[in-house]
């Protein structure tokens, strides 16, 4: 088995910590389981990377509890040198995806700022030491995680409010460049009006799709529908039934995956959601997985399942399946693509392959499920604050978001950045078919509990994929899963 590389994604606990989940799970009534050209920096006037002023509104989440000491009202941002000053950013991406940048910045930029990176094990490891380190006001200057964890670290106003350093007539931003940034990833920042983190790459869950081998069977395209995509999978899984083989009879279509991500864009795919829209303050928004559409998902997947369309393997990775033709469709994000392609050249197969979006019921309607790694500033002293700001800054112009995404394979949070990177997508074609699907995006929560639900539905959708679970078990595992993440949440999880 192929050793993957530390990323950001998702927020992956260790296997140890999966199985106590499930005991923890059970103990609280859940039924379910057997126990994510580098522009000018700015300068003293107006040489930033252009951004736009924020029309989101600066009013904080009210808290009855006094912010930390320093905060950056003390000072006027504008008024803040943040010459020579020293920050500690963290992050738990590979040392090679972004250490580079970092070198750059340190000896570039002009006021003499040192960014001290330090990777972290695993993005949950780095949600709960900061979680820690704050409460001892030891924490980073600066982290890149997601908006969940921010609101978590914001519930007592730990986090500064971004909108003010947007707006801020010296180092902020120029108005309109938040057009730049794909909007499901720039509202991704924003929770109750206050701006808590920044999109800083972006990736999600893709099929990706092997083209040769559906020709072969006689489809000349990709699924454009629900229906088609069963047709597809289900076709895939007679092909295989029609040599001399048994061990293959129950192979071919989709490689199931109980990713909660990838269940998420199921969800997602059938009109669903599992946190009610109408939810104004999300720091008291409560699940719901009980709901017709997500109810319709199971459903269908368990209807393919049955019918050996949906291939369940041992295998964690589906690299190897997917390049020896024992599946049409396997579950991936960008992190996935260079493995499965070293899969592809190790056997020599010449197969093309892309990425494709989840369909729907609406042919021609599509739906990505998105993840967002963010730069989230910590309280500091005022001039590491405004130091944190530059660099990140620095971090999203559109020149080094485009180096950024080359070193990492993610895409970039810019548009703009996307189009300095055109050598870069002819190379990798699988890239460029994920990118152009963006637009078809839809984020995970945001609530702070979302790192422990998670698993809860992963331990569902896990279920459903045993021999043993009935379809008549779908309203009960999803009524369960609304009871489950309510007490995760009491539990304060």
């Amino acid at each position: 088995m192929k050793i993957k590389s530390s990323s950001i994604l998702p927020h992956i606990f260790p296997i140890g910590m999966f199985f106590l989940w499930g005991i923890c799970l059970l103990s609280v009534g859940l039924t379910l389981s057997a126990c994510a050209g580098q522009a000018s920096p700015p300068a003293a006037v107006s040489t930033a990377p252009a951004a736009e002023a924020s029309s989101t509104p600066t009013t904080p989440i009210a808290s009855t509890t006094p912010p930390p000491s320093p905060t950056p009202t003390e000072i006027p941002i504008a008024l803040v040198d943040p010459k020579g000053a020293t920050i500690n950013f963290w992050h738990s991406l590979p040392l090679e995806q972004i250490d580079p940048l970092i070198e750059e910045f340190n000896k570039t930029n002009p006021w003499g700022i040192t960014v001290k990176a330090s990777q972290q094990s695993s993005n949950n490891e780095l949600s709960e030491q900061i979680s820690q380190r704050l409460l001892q006001k030891d924490a980073p200057q600066l982290a890149l995680a997601f908006t969940d964890q921010a609101v978590r670290w914001d519930a007592r106003n730990e986090v500064p409010d971004l909108n003010n350093f947007l707006s801020d007539p010296h180092w902020g931003w120029k108005e309109g460049e938040s057009k730049d940034f794909l909007e499901q990833a720039w509202q991704y920042g924003i929770v109750n009006h206050k701006r808590l983190s920044l999109p800083a790459l972006i990736t999600g869950k893709f099929f990706f799709y092997n083209k040769s081998w559906a020709k072969e069977i006689g489809f000349e395209q990709p699924p454009a529908s629900l229906e088609e995509f069963a047709q597809q999978i289900c076709a895939a899984n007679e092909f295989q039934k029609k040599d001399t083989k048994v061990e293959n009879d129950y192979t071919g279509g989709w490689l199931a995956n109980d990713d909660p991500i990838v269940t998420l864009g199921w969800f997602y795919a059938f009109g669903g959601n599992i946190v009610s829209e109408s939810d104004i303050n999300i720091l008291r928004s409560v699940y719901r997985f009980d709901t017709e559409a997500n109810e319709e998902a199971f459903f269908y997947l368990k209807e393919l399942i049955d019918k050996n369309c949906i291939y369940v393997s041992t295998e964690f990775y589906g690299d190897e399946e997917f390049s020896n033709r024992r599946a049409l469709v396997v579950s991936g994000s960008t992190v996935d693509l260079p493995y499965q392609q070293l899969a592809f050249e190790e056997i020599g197969s010449k197969d093309e392959w892309t990425m494709i979006p989840y369909p729907t019921h609406q042919k021609g309607q599509f739906v990505v499920p998105l993840q967002i790694p963010s730069f989230i500033l910590l309280p500091a002293k005022p001039e590491q604050e405004v130091a944190s700001w530059l660099f990140t800054t620095w971090m999203l112009s559109p020149s080094t978001q485009a180096k950024w995404a080359s070193l990492s394979g993610y895409f970039p949070a810019r548009n703009s950045a996307r189009s300095l990177m055109d050598v870069y997508a002819e190379g990798h074609p699988q890239w460029k078919s994920g990118f152009d699907l963006l637009t078809y995006g839809k984020t995970e929560p945001k609530l702070p509990s979302w790192s422990s639900v998670h698993w809860a539905l992963q331990d569902a959708t896990t279920q459903l994929f045993r021999p043993y679970f009935t379809i008549e078990r779908v309203p009960l595992t999803l009524q369960e899963l609304d009871k489950t993440a309510q007490e995760l949440i009491d539990m304060g999880r």
